[in-house]
């Protein structure tokens, strides 16, 4: 019986884009670890709900398919779920740099004119200083606790369902 829902539920999709990677993941391989990182363990369900609820936090932001969101952070744990809510949500996902300085930043950021940043530790303090010189940028959301003008990036997963984002992306 539940191999007929998971046959029926993936019917839906056409494997074509990640977003239909990790859909399919989580439902065919719920209980596997997807992301590792030190002792921090992440399965496919895990993966697939914390990028739906991005989705639905970012919408709840007023982004929309098509607009940019960027990441300054080192290599993490939630910067996959960023890119996983990217192709499930059709947003344009930028990573800068993090050896960039802060005026190279403001500029590469404008430039890029995304809507959302979210910004590692390491690097909360640029963003702080630079966040008055970049025009387009409307919403900081700071990986780990809330920190000045950002969002603590859990607190937003933690307040949006899990659910799938009902939105038509396409592999095109």
């Amino acid at each position: 019986m539940m191999d007929k829902l998971v046959l029926r539920e993936l019917s839906r999709y056409q494997l074509g884009t990640f977003a239909d990677i990790v859909y399919r993941n989580a439902l065919l391989y719920p209980d596997y670890e997807a992301f590792v990182c030190g002792t921090d363990r992440v399965t496919f369900s895990e993966f697939n709900g914390r990028v739906n609820s991005l989705v639905h936090g970012l919408r709840d932001l007023g982004v929309r398919k098509g607009d940019v969101i960027g990441i300054l952070s080192w290599n993490r744990l939630e910067c996959p779920e960023v890119f996983g809510a990217a192709m499930k949500g059709g947003y344009v996902v930028t990573h800068f740099s993090p050896r960039l300085q802060a005026k190279e930043l403001t500029h590469v950021i404008n430039d890029s004119e995304a809507q959302v940043i979210f910004v590692g530790p390491d690097f909360v303090e640029v963003v702080e200083g630079i966040r008055d010189q970049l025009h387009k940028t409307s919403s900081f959301l700071a990986f780990g606790a809330a920190q000045g003008h950002m969002m603590a990036y859990g607190d937003v997963l933690a307040s949006h369902p899990t659910s799938e984002p009902n939105i038509d992306v396409s592999e095109d």
